[in-house]
């Protein structure tokens, strides 16, 4: 009777009447309340059915019936991560992953594979009474799967950066600003507002270069070239029939040169003394009438003619940056269009900048094609209290610039055609002093890792010419943000788009796309974790060639390196690899030299108790080769186990060297927390850095589903532990070899 009922339920649920096999499957119950396999469909239908809370409690009592049921674990950890029960759920998915490792691997391979021959099944109904995962275990022999072939990664994604003209002297800003003014006279005159800010921005082999130089443009455009801008976008300045700043980009357009993608976008807002074009101390104002818009249309079509411009599908891409100041947008763009097609440009593609000003409006309301974004505007960030030791008359605005680089990727296209963005930095100090507005904690790591998710955003919602990403900016030096090599990055930024574009990111950046990127689907997952396996081995095999040249230098692996006093020398080594140093006891090692007095021993000391004292007593040949002229180098050894230390949170060694006249000479205060050295690598992640340890990790990774967020995450944080800890033991290992290196050197 229960395999009737059973039956019956099956029959009910594969035809997708839920509500039915839920009652079936109960009747199936209510014959064998020990019947594993009815509590387990039971589950299914009600998580299919929407009942989730009853879902959950089935797949319980399944799993009190049948301990060892990897997949009822299984899909209790999805339906409680439905419920938004994390912790439990993340238990669930561990458990479910400890029963059998290939569980998600397989549910993966079986799903994502091209299934060619089915298993054939002798009796389908009886077949549902074990355990799925089981079950496709047991057939997979008789099953053909053709792999997935991997995505190549095709670079048809075109970089353009925003590029501003003011880096040459012109009459009006002379009057405004005084003789010569430039972009470089705020550049160079910015103070940093608080301890550590970096200002000024300084430029470096570029220099202060003036725009009115033609090799001063080549040498920008060989630059960009060589690390993947396809184009820049030139700020166009023009006012009711006055232009400023124009002696550039007629230069580049009179001379042909340099042979450079480019395109124009009108900056149309007025020019005011606070560089913020709103209506307060105009300099020059705008005139947006039909019959000042039809002029400046007239006066662009030889730009827009040029064979180097910018198309898409063809048509010039002409940007407008305050589409919400124009007084009838629509009437203004068929003007424009009526007017190119009438001096022989054709049709063109009108677009707009999204900004804080005219906020997220469908171009195409407005008369125009598309919309391109322009960080910072529109991009969330968090706002940073200002650090202690701000100017006293600071009244700007801190925000935090990898939360902006984290929303950018996160955020998802409009629905209308739209260009995504990203910004190198922010901080506008050299403009608005005291009043700036900055985002801190920049660095290239953090854009590489925005301007990747928006080159996967054009490459997932657009096509051809319409694979479009700007970047703000080139040369915006007075705010901040330029792509041009400066005296603290170097030409790391330029470094970082070329990793971008090409998908040759780090593993940082695989890791947080995986994270925050908002179109996942199995191959675009499977193709990064491809890629962060591979830098995986990549960092094994440095790791593995530093640990083999290490030991051939016959210094153990530095753990805690420290400046060198005047006359004094002296290291504190990791400990010994074989050695209970975690939770049971502490290994001491390392070596000491004074020029002036001798050492006759370490003192350690915690919370202002003696500890151990240890001789200055172990024969240390490599110190000497070192330190031959100092005496008593051959011997300046020590080796000390502190046994059943009282590790807590806050507990720290204090390190000194007792000479022969007793006095002391502090070494060290060394913390701990937690039962291990906060610089070294803690008992518990010491499996991590096993060869096989990554993988445990990573394959589930590729199994599992993806609306299983809750677990993605918790994986990908140990991922990240993992490769972290390893990172941090090869810099520590290249450190040590580049100070013995000095040293020798010195010698």
């Amino acid at each position: 009777m229960t395999v009737t009922a059973f039956q019956q339920a099956n029959q009910l649920l594969r035809e997708g009447k839920l509500e039915e096999a839920v009652v079936a499957y109960q009747q199936a119950i209510e014959y064998n309340p020990q019947f594993y396999g009815a509590y387990q469909n039971l589950g299914e239908a009600l998580w299919k059915f929407g009942c989730l809370e009853q879902a959950a409690t089935a797949f319980q009592k399944a799993i009190e019936l049948k301990p060892s049921a990897a997949w009822s674990y299984f899909n209790l950890a999805q339906v409680l991560e439905q419920l938004g029960r994390k912790e439990e759920s993340i238990a669930s998915y561990e458990k479910a992953s400890e029963l059998n490792p290939q569980l998600i691997s397989l549910r993966q391979q079986l799903e994502a594979s091209l299934i060619n021959d089915q298993p054939v099944i002798p009796d389908e109904d009886i077949a549902l009474l074990y355990p799925r995962a089981e079950y496709q275990k047991l057939e997979l022999t008789q099953l053909t799967i053709q792999p997935r072939n991997k995505p190549k990664l095709i670079n048809d994604v075109r970089l353009i950066a925003y590029y501003l003209p003011q880096f040459h002297p012109i009459p009006e800003n002379d009057l405004w600003w005084g003789k010569g003014f430039t972009e470089w006279t705020n550049v160079s005159r910015a103070k940093p507002l608080f301890e550590g800010h970096y200002q000024p921005h300084i430029p470096a082999e570029l220099g202060f270069y003036d725009l009115r130089l033609p090799e001063v443009r080549e040498a920008q455009a060989e630059l960009a070239k060589k690390y993947g801008i396809y184009g820049f976008c030139y700020y166009y300045y023009w006012f009711a029939g006055k232009r400023l700043l124009h002696r550039p980009i007629d230069e580049v357009v009179a001379s042909k040169k340099p042979d450079f993608p480019f395109c124009i976008c009108w900056a149309n807002e007025n020019w005011t003394r606070r560089w913020d074009g709103l209506a307060h101390e105009v300099l020059i104002a705008q005139d947006h009438s039909l019959e000042q818009n039809q002029v400046f249309a007239e006066s662009i079509v030889h730009i827009l003619r040029d064979e180097r411009y910018i198309r898409i599908n063809g048509a010039p891409l002409l940007i407008v940056y305050r589409s919400d100041i124009l007084p009838d947008p629509i009437r203004t763009t068929e003007l424009w269009r009526k007017i190119f097609k009438q001096q022989g440009v054709g049709e063109v593609h009108l677009a707009i900048a999204i900004t804080c000003f005219s906020g997220v409006v469908d171009p195409t309301q407005l008369g125009f094609d598309s919309a391109v974004q322009f960080p910072p505007h529109g991009i969330p960030a968090k706002e940073l209290t200002p650090p202690e030791t701000i100017v006293s008359d600071f009244s700007g605005h801190f925000f935090d610039y990898p939360d902006a680089a984290i929303n950018g990727v996160a955020d998802a296209m409009p629905d209308f055609k739209f260009f995504p963005g990203a910004m190198t930095s922010w901080d506008n100090t050299a403009r608005r002093k005291s009043g700036a507005h900055a985002f801190l904690n920049f660095h290239p790591d953090w854009y590489e890792l925005w301007l990747r998710g928006s080159i996967e955003k054009a490459k997932h919602c657009s096509s051809g010419d319409e694979q479009l990403v700007f970047i703000n900016a080139w040369n915006e030096w007075a705010e901040g943000a330029h792509l041009e090599p400066d005296t603290k990055f170097g030409h790391g930024y330029l470094m970082a788009t070329s990793r971008a574009l090409e998908g040759n990111t780090g593993w940082k950046t695989i890791l947080n796309l995986l994270r925050y990127f908002p179109y996942k689907t199995p191959d675009w997952i499977n193709q990064y974790l491809d890629q962060l396996e591979q830098r995986i081995l990549s960092q094994d095999r440095s790791l593995k060639a530093l640990a083999k040249i290490v030991e051939t230098v016959g210094i153990p692996q530095e753990i805690i390196s420290f400046s060198v006093p005047s006359g004094l020398y002296w290291n504190i080594e990791s400990f010994p690899p074989d050695a209970d140093v975690y939770m049971t006891s502490i290994v001491f090692k390392g070596w000491i030299l004074n020029e002036k007095t001798p050492i006759k021993s370490v003192e350690i000391l915690s919370k202002g108790r003696l500890v151990q004292r240890t001789p200055i007593d172990q024969q240390r040949l490599d110190v000497a080769n070192f330190h031959s002229t100092i005496p008593g180098a051959e011997n300046s050894g020590f080796l000390t186990k502190v046994n059943n230390p009282e590790l807590k949170s806050n507990t720290e060694f204090k390190l000194q060297a007792v000479l022969e006249d007793n006095t002391c000479i502090p070494l060290a205060l060394i913390p701990f927390k937690s039962g291990f050295q906060l610089l070294g690598i803690d008992n518990f992640e010491q499996t991590l850095l096993d060869s096989e340890g990554w993988q445990v990790i990573l394959n589930p990774l590729r199994g599992i589903a993806i609306e299983s967020d809750v677990y993605r995450w918790h994986l990908l944080e140990k991922l990240e532990k993992n490769i972290q800890a390893k990172e941090d033991l090869i810099k520590v290992m290249s450190d040590f070899l580049g100070k013995i290196s000095a040293e020798c050197l010195f010698d």
